[in-house]
Order: C-alpha cells, then sequence, then structure tokens
C-alpha cells in the first residue's frame, strides 16, 4: 500500500515483495534467529510510511501515523531509533512536496503522540535501568556506553541526568496531554 503511493501498481508489487524476501529478513532475521519483535517493527515500517503519505490528504492519518510509529517503537527500540530519522525526513519530504505547512504540523502531533503512547514502556525502561546487571557482556558494557545510562559517557557530563531527562519527558507529556484537551474543547472547526 505504502509502494503504490508513489509508483505504479506493478512495481509497487515488485516493491513488496523484494521488501519481504530480503535475505536478512527472510534467512537472518527469521529462519535463524526468530526475532520476532524485530520482524513485527519491519512489518510496521511500511504503514508508518503510508500514513506519512496520506498526511497531505486525510488529517485523520495523524492518529494512524502515531500509532504505527508506537507499534515500532513497542516491538523494537533499535529499530525505532534506526528507522526515525527515515520517518522524519520523508514527512519533511512530503512538505517540501506539497508546499503545505500543515503538513508539518500534523507530522508534529503524530510524533508527540506516537511518543506519548510509547511512555508506558519508556519511562519504567529509563527508571529502572540500575537494576540491569550484564554480569556477562563483557566487551559491550552497556552500562557505561548506553546512552541513558546514569554511569555512561552522558551521565558523567550532566550532573543530575537522570532528573534532567524525566523533567523533559514529563514536560512533554504536560505539553501534549494540554494539547489534546484544548483540541478537544475547541471542537472541530466549521467550514
Amino acid at each position: 500500500a505504502f509502494a503504490m503511493t508513489q509508483m505504479s501498481r506493478d512495481r509497487a508489487l515488485f516493491a513488496g515483495i523484494v521488501y519481504m524476501a530480503a535475505p536478512y529478513h527472510l534467512i537472518l532475521a527469521i529462519m535463524t534467529r526468530n526475532v520476532i519483535g524485530e520482524q513485527a517493527a519491519i512489518a510496521l515500517m511500511p504503514l508508518a510510511l503510508y500514513y506519512a503519505a496520506r498526511l497531505p490528504e486525510n488529517p485523520r492519518a495523524t492518529l494512524y501515523l502515531a500509532l504505527a510509529f508506537a507499534g515500532i517503537a513497542y516491538s523494537h527500540l533499535a529499530t525505532t531509533l534506526l528507522f526515525t530519522p527515515l520517518l522524519v525526513g520523508f514527512c519533511l519530504w512530503q512538505v517540501f512536496r506539497t508546499r503545505r505547512p500543515d503538513v508539518l504540523v500534523r507530522a508534529a502531533v503524530a510524533g508527540g503522540l506516537g511518543a506519548a503512547l510509547t511512555m508506558a514502556y519508556i519511562l519504567p525502561a529509563l527508571s529502572f535501568a540500575d537494576m540491569i546487571k550484564p554480569l556477562y557482556w563483557d566487551d559491550w558494557k552497556p552500562a557505561k556506553n548506553f546512552l541513558f545510562s546514569a554511569d555512561g559517557d552522558i551521565g558523567r557530563l550532566l550532573p543530575h541526568y537522570y532528573n534532567v531527562l524525566h523533567g523533559f519527558i514529563g514536560a512533554s507529556l504536560i505539553c501534549l496531554i494540554t494539547a489534546l484537551i484544548y483540541l478537544a474543547a475547541i471542537g472541530p472547526r466549521k467550514a
């Protein structure tokens, strides 16, 4: 469905088959590693791009884009970190292509709502990061290198790093909830 927003039906069918049968997905991820969460994220990426492509013509695509983005984040965080710049770039391209700044607002609302939907997963992960005991991780040492680790590089550079991070997330949630309440209060506009 996403490929059909960008090309003809025959080419879109070919693109979908190539995407599904790529050696990484088919052989390494499914047959060798059996990583179901990563495969779910890979299945949701075209869905997110599809709704990003629909942002100019359908305001409801904002909600569906947020849900698809949250689904990717709940499925596999590493894929989310790798895919987010592509999704942001595609949304910016949509704004440039259509010359409609309201698409940027819709994309930003979708991103904020998607981030808010993932807070039930992200906040506990950040709050309980000290409980992770990587006894056998040898060279990887995520406790010292991970972005959100208090003992990591950023944690040593910024005092009270966790407090700043939690404050930022809390303020973002308050702003998002306030915006949603405001939008619900003003109701649909009459044309």
